[in-house]
């Protein structure tokens, strides 16, 4: 008995912990916090925007002067169709003006500090008829500047426009003599030629170029042995627009694996991998302590060929070879490095945005996701002064910048305004200030800053103050439920003290022993039929009475059957006065809810005010009608008329139908059902009284 007692508590204090306003707002808070914006650790913001006052030229930022703020430079092709730079200081005062032979097509002007006096040099290419010309721009003292101008190469023009493009800048010191070599690449289009990397070594004044060759192929620094000296490794891609036959080495039909010494001549003889539109990336990897070549061959086609992860030692000789799976045709990876590649982890990307780490048997593990729609190219930059660089880079459709750290984590983005056309990024020092992200696009000019977002340690009180505030709504809510819920019960009680009030006048002393008496009559008679089927009605009645005694309302049709066994008894009781009928004339449902006694009130009426005072050939009537939405209820007599009544003595008191209205009132409150009553005095042709007729009007609001 005890262990069910036990039980018994236990699920009660169960039901209580799994319904309580602590338990019951946790998943409420979880749930709205899932779709609250997410807080972001970083966040970049729009500072400024505005317009170039020279729509053709290239604006970036550099601090030239060392003094820990970027000054302005803008390269653009001035009136006479040179070149020409300007620069202006952060106060907007214009530091000078120069200008260089050639104009400039699609570039903007790089920095490099080539003798590491904390003073970096401009430098662009610019083209004079069929001559492209490297330009320098170097500070001196005084604040003033020295201009230099070195040939590089011939170009072809292509209906007299550029048919060339200069990318891929470095700084290295290919030398090891304490000053940087300026590298760059120059890409030919229809044309093919030239198609190869350059050298320029300021502090000698002497030019290297890299192998000729028909590929479109950059290379990035590396170093692939202990000499100290840098190496480079390739990175192709076959665009296909050489014809067969053409005398040009490594066509761009192919993709082709290829590392280049300091001096810039091949380690080995480049690798061939056939196939139009294929690319092929190249990194080092360091495996037991050696540094090896991972190359990634990718096709951006819908071969349905699988890319391959080949690893090569440092003289080009294959070690070991993997194909890797597409989740689809389409699908594709590409290496993640930058300038300075980090050698101790190497990292894929495929097309989805998700992040890879490769190991030393090319498994490949997930590490982490960017945006779908990344572009896959990004500029570094310590654009928050941590000492650390930042991944800067756009979405494919060019709307939305965003900004990773070092690692590729905590994405930071921005929807970027104005039109949709190329942009190039640049970074404005603000002395002890975080700098700017400077973005050019189009003709518009855009300053973000970038850095931590305070609201991330506030995100916590934040939810701690969602998940307080449901449970305050849920303990209002409560309350509010507990209040309704007394003014119901309160409501209820009153509606059944009313009833029992109403009950007391149908159900008196007089009628039950009246009745009693009838039954003991009959059996005296020894009419036990008769004895047996009013004692039948009134055991019905009297159950019904007991039964519903707890309840403030029941069906239509309940009530009704309580009426006829009612009407039943007093027919027989008064030795068949008056006849009954109870007519539905619509067929309306009887399982509406109606108060108790509904009926009943008016059908004693009916007999003990009309019907009995009329002698024989009395009638009632009760009539169910559907009308207008709402269901009527009819009582109608052939008794002698409320005014006749009072003469007889029979004349109520009003008490009982002002109850009943009472009992209306409460039950339209509690049920949301409105009762209304109607009370017609009858007439006949002569306009003497012949009846009452009661219409109950029901209608749910």
């Amino acid at each position: 008995m005890n262990s069910k007692k036990d039980i018994i508590k236990v699920k009660e204090k169960l039901i209580n912990f799994l319904i309580s306003p602590w338990l019951l707002a946790m998943p409420v808070a979880v749930i709205i916090i899932l779709f609250l914006p997410p807080i972001k650790k970083y966040k970049i913001d729009l500072i400024k925007t505005g317009v170039r006052d020279k729509p053709d030229s290239f604006v970036t930022y550099s601090d030239l002067d060392g003094d820990g703020y970027s000054e302005k430079i803008i390269l653009f092709n001035n009136q006479r169709g040179d070149a020409a730079i300007k620069v202006v200081n952060q106060s907007e005062v214009q530091m000078g003006w120069w200008d260089f032979k050639g104009i400039i097509y699609n570039d903007t002007p790089k920095f490099g500090d080539y003798d590491h006096d904390g003073k970096p040099e401009i430098y662009f290419i610019s083209n004079y008829l069929d001559s492209l010309f490297l330009n320098i721009l170097s500070p001196a003292q005084n604040q003033s500047f020295i201009t230099k101008q070195q040939f590089v190469t011939l170009a072809n023009v292509k209906d007299r426009l550029n048919d060339y493009s200069v990318s891929n800048w470095y700084f290295c010191d290919l030398q090891l003599d304490d000053s940087d070599e300026v590298l760059f690449h120059i890409f030919a289009g229809y044309s093919l030629q030239p198609r190869r990397l350059y050298a320029y070594d300021q502090k000698h004044d002497s030019l290297l170029a890299g192998p000729l060759m028909g590929c479109q192929t950059y290379f990035i620094p590396t170093q692939l042995d202990e000499d100290q000296y840098i190496e480079f490794l390739g990175q192709t891609s076959s665009t296909g627009n050489m014809l067969q036959g053409m005398n040009i080495p490594y066509n761009d039909r192919s993709s082709w694996f290829m590392a280049l010494d300091h001096k810039l001549k091949f380690i080995f003889e480049p690798i061939e991998f056939k196939g139009h539109k294929t690319f092929l990336e190249s990194q080092t990897m360091s495996v037991d302590n050696s540094t090896n070549i991972l190359v990634l061959f990718e096709l951006f086609s819908d071969t349905p060929l699988n890319p391959c992860l080949l690893l090569y030692d440092s003289l080009g000789n294959l070690i070991k070879k993997k194909e890797l799976e597409k989740p689809t045709s389409k699908e594709y990876y590409t290496l993640l490095f930058h300038d300075s590649p980090n050698q101790d982890r190497l990292l894929l990307k495929d097309a989805s945005g998700l992040i890879y780490k490769v190991d030393d048997n090319f498994n490949l593990q997930k590490t982490g996701q960017l945006p779908g729609n990344f572009s896959g190219q990004f500029t570094s930059f310590d654009i928050d002064n941590d000492g650390s660089d930042e991944f800067i880079f756009m979405s494919t459709d060019f709307e939305r910048l965003y900004i990773t750290r070092i690692d590729f984590s905590h994405t930071a983005e921005i929807k970027i305004p104005f039109e949709k056309v190329y942009y190039y990024l640049s970074k404005q020092e603000n002395g002890k200030n975080a700098p700017f992200l400077y973005v050019k696009r189009g003709d518009r000019e855009m300053w973000f800053s970038y850095g931590f977002n305070k609201l991330w340690y506030a995100k916590f009180p934040i939810w701690i103050g969602i998940y307080f505030t449901i449970f305050g709504f849920i303990q209002v809510i409560r309350r509010f439920q507990v209040i309704q819920q007394k003014k119901l019960k309160a409501r209820e009680d009153q509606l059944a003290g009313l009833q029992m009030e109403a009950v007391s006048t149908y159900l008196d002393p007089h009628f039950t022993f009246n009745t009693l008496n009838t039954i003991s009559s009959l059996i005296y008679k020894e009419e036990k039929g008769k004895a047996h089927e009013v004692l039948t009605r009134f055991t019905s009645l009297i159950r019904a009475t007991l039964m519903q005694s707890g309840k403030v309302a029941r069906t239509l049709s309940d009530e009704l059957e309580f009426v006829r066994n009612y009407l039943d008894i007093q027919q027989f009781r008064f030795g068949n006065l008056f006849t009954w009928e109870i007519k539905n004339e619509d067929n309306i449902l009887l399982s509406i809810p109606v108060p108790k006694m509904l009926v009943q009130q008016y059908t004693e009426n009916a007999i003990k005010h009309g019907l009995k005072n009329k002698g024989k050939g009395g009638r009632l009537d009760i009539i169910l009608q559907h009308q207008d939405n709402e269901t009527r209820i009819i009582i109608r007599d052939n008794g002698v008329g409320r005014e006749k009544a009072k003469e007889f003595g029979e004349a109520g008191t009003g008490r009982g139908l002002l109850t009943m209205q009472n009992i209306f009132d409460l039950f339209e409150k509690t049920n949301k059902i409105k009762i209304s009553q109607t009370i017609n005095d009858l007439t006949d042709d002569s306009g003497n009284p012949s009846g009452t007729e009661v219409i109950l009007t029901i209608r749910k609001l």
